[in-house]
């Protein structure tokens, strides 16, 4: 990896970090991540206690589970920003389990997001999907053709798989999953 490569992932591990530390007390805890979860669950009207909001929750925690076991070096139960770089600027990190643990809560947030049951989002629940629903208006506009690959005007669950796959595995700033949620090296 180059190192402009390797910069480039410090600084996505940096914003990421960020992003899953929700009440900024320099660690990611399960209650940031029960936090995200309910977020997106909030964010769509769904209640934790329907089967779509408990099967969101327990993606997170199956996702939290994982991680903190291969994270969590001094085992506190907790993942320090030190122990979270580690991990994410580890080229081995990237595991068969860290890919099917996203593709769960991305197909529980699918799950949600699709309100007409079609199997796909159109615009109008895409705008509502977690990371594009913080952006802007056209921010939204530009990640939601991103990510619809085949040109077709919906995203599918595979195309939103693809583009998180890149996305959290990819340390090419050029990489169509780092070009979708906005400009990484902006928000450092």
């Amino acid at each position: 990896m180059s190192e402009k490569d390797q910069q480039f992932l410090e600084r996505k591990t940096e914003v990421r970090f960020t992003q899953l530390d929700r009440d900024n007390n320099g660690f990611i805890e399960w209650s940031d991540y029960l936090g995200e979860a309910q977020s997106v669950l909030q964010q769509f009207g769904v209640g934790e206690g329907s089967p779509r909001g408990q099967a969101l929750i327990r993606a997170y925690q199956q996702k939290w589970v994982n991680l903190v076991t291969a994270v969590d070096t001094d085992g506190d139960g907790r993942i320090s920003k030190a122990e979270f770089k580690t991990h994410m600027t580890d080229s081995n990190y990237r595991s068969t389990d860290a890919d099917q643990l996203n593709r769960a809560i991305g197909n529980a947030i699918m799950d949600i997001a699709d309100r007409d049951g079609d199997g796909r989002l159109s615009f109008e629940e895409f705008r509502r999907f977690p990371t594009p629903a913080r952006a802007g208006e056209a921010q939204a506009a530009q990640a939601f053709q991103r990510m619809d690959l085949d040109g077709d005007g919906f995203v599918s669950r595979e195309e939103v798989h693809e583009v998180m796959s890149h996305y959290l595995n990819s340390s090419d700033p050029r990489d169509l999953g780092n070009q979708t949620f906005g400009n990484i090296t902006a928000r450092v």
